[in-house]
Parts: structure tokens; sequence; C-alpha cells
């Protein structure tokens, strides 16, 4: 778990207990995130993710291969109703950090969005959780983002498809603003839409982007549940919001990038570049290399980049040119008995 500036493991039953939770059996902790202030420019762009995750709610090893369908048969005693605000995970070996949205559940069965992978064994590993929203990872304005008043001069949430590249942004307007007893601590616009969306799906391995147009610095404290399993992330031609999974400072080297990443060779245009986006708003690109073996390459400085820091809670850009879209899985968390 963390302290304000790092991540430090906390007893989970004195969190409980102080914040009157259900009782989880993963390390229960906090993230400090950091938002850019704009300063004198019109705007700052921070990209953020909710590393840390909603608890398990139900685990279990299916009764027979998934594999081919989009549904994991299971013992009796699933949670019957599960419906699109849960997302199920394998969790065992083959498959690990695969994942898709549930579409409902019966006392022996899930069903997903996604066809299950190919060659899954018969017992599979499955875990079921909440999905991050918008206001499980951020609530109802805890930032202290600007609201919104009609007005151009609010902060904003960004989501990006990168299937169509398409942003939409959410603003934040307070209870009295909105004026809707439904909604009595304010709710989470859809700026395309014009519809609240509280429940707006952050997805695993994702981060969203902070458009600040206040002048200072913000920071904010995440709760949740350390992932100490792998994350299969979708990349797509364009540009992706990567999320962080690991509860502590990683690095590129060991998030695994080097050797799942279309390389850059110097030459060629097609390859992957992540960018790290700085508080300055400067943006540091990387790559991967063949250096008698995957690498981490700093393209502006012209060096490795293995130990390249990567903080828990932050996201960054990864830009793919010349390559279809693929998947890439992202290590989890290890937590020390």
């Amino acid at each position: 778990m963390k302290t304000l500036s790092a991540l430090a493991l906390i007893s989970a039953s004195s969190f409980i207990a102080a914040h009157g939770l259900t009782a989880v059996t993963n390390p229960v902790g906090y993230i400090t995130h950091s938002i850019a202030g704009a300063g004198t420019n019109p705007s700052a762009s921070t990209y953020i993710s909710p590393t840390l995750i909603n608890s398990v709610e139900y685990a279990g090893n299916s009764t027979a291969s998934p594999s081919g369908g989009k549904t994991v048969a299971l013992p009796s005693g699933v949670p019957t109703g599960l419906n699109s605000s849960y997302v199920l995970e394998i969790t065992s070996v083959t498959g690990e950090g695969w994942w898709s949205t549930v579409t409902s559940s019966t006392t022996s069965g899930i069903t997903v969005t996604d066809n299950f992978p190919a060659n899954l064994p018969a017992n599979v590993n499955v875990a079921v959780k909440k999905h991050a929203t918008i206001t499980s990872f951020m609530g109802f304005n805890t930032p202290g983002l600007i609201p919104y008043n009609g007005l151009d001069n609010s902060d904003e949430v960004q989501f990006l498809d990168p299937i169509d590249q398409s942003v939409t942004a959410f603003v934040f307007v307070t209870a009295s603003d909105w004026g809707d007893p439904d909604y009595p601590n304010g709710v989470w616009l859809n700026l395309t839409s014009g519809n609240p969306e509280n429940n707006a799906i952050i997805e695993p391995g994702t981060s969203v982007r902070i458009k600040r147009v206040g002048a200072g610095a913000l920071s904010f404290v995440s709760t949740g549940t350390v992932k100490t399993t792998k994350t299969q992330v979708d990349i797509y031609p364009g540009f992706n919001f990567v999320g962080v999974p690991k509860a502590a400072l990683g690095t590129l080297g060991n998030l695994n990038f080097a050797s799942q990443l279309y390389q850059y060779d110097g030459l060629s245009p097609n390859y992957d570049e992540l960018q790290k986006v700085a508080a300055n708003q400067s943006a540091t690109p990387f790559a991967a290399i063949d250096d008698g073996g995957p690498m981490m390459w700093n393209i502006a400085a012209g060096d490795y980049a293995n130990t390249e820091p990567f903080l828990e809670g932050t996201g960054l850009l990864l830009k793919r040119v010349g390559h279809p879209s693929s998947t890439i899985t992202l290590e989890g968390s290890v937590v020390a008995p």
C-alpha cells in the first residue's frame, strides 16, 4: 500500500476499521495521485489510473474449458444477477490477465461479452469484481477539479476510445448546480451526450487524462485492493491510454513492455512509442529495441531505459504506428508475506 510519496504496506484490518469496510483477503491500501496545474498555460494534461482495484466478490474453478464460447461453467454458488458493472478475469497461469465484462450469471455459470481464449484447460481459475468507475476512482470530485457551470473554464476527465480514437470528456457538476434530488452528491456529466454517467467504466489496464485549466496543482487519494495478478491490455493503432497495474513503484523494464511492443530500429516510423508526460508537460518518448534481447530505450536521450520509473497510479500514452491491434500483458504487484 502507500505512504504519501511511495507505496508501503498497511494493515488491512486497521484500514477496514478506520473506514468501515467489509474485510477482503488481498492487501488494502491507498495511492496519492498528483494532477499538474496549468500555471500560465491554457491547460495541462496528466494521465492517472485506478491501480488499486475493487475486491473480488466471487472466485472459482471452471468445471469445463470455456474456450470457444462466452460462458464459463462453475460449481453451484455463483452469485446470480451479475451484470455489466462487473468484470471477470482469468487468474490461473494459462490465460492469466485476460478479462471481459460480465453480461449475466446463474448459480452455475457466468456469461461475458467476449469469447474466451482458445486452448484453456478445464479447471480455469476466474475471479469477478466490480469494474472501476469514474466515481469509485475519483469520488464525487475528490480531487477538487473546477466544476462545470455551463462555461468553458472547467477541468475535464477525458476517456479515450482507442478503436475510433475519439475522446469523451466528463466534467463534475455540483448537486446544487444539477438540482436533482436523485443526485445528492452531484454528477459526472458526459459532455458529448449531456447525460450524467457516474458509473462510466475505466477498463482494466487503462488510464484517464485530466485536463486541468486551473493554475494550481492538485492531489487526491484513491483506495482499494492491490492487484497481484497480471492485466491484459488491448492496444490499437493510434493512441492508447495505458495504466499502471503495479501498486508500487515499477519500471518500464519490470512491467514487461519491451518483449511485447513493436520495436524501434531508428529508421522505420512503424513502431510502438510510449510517451511519459511530466508535470511541466514535457513528453519523453520510449520504445523497445533489440540489443541482444528486448530492451527499453529512451529515444530522446539515446540511452537504455529499463530502469525508468513508472509511478503507481499514473498512466502514459502508447502510440502504435504501422501495426495492427494486439494485446499486451502487464505484471501485477508482488506482496511480501
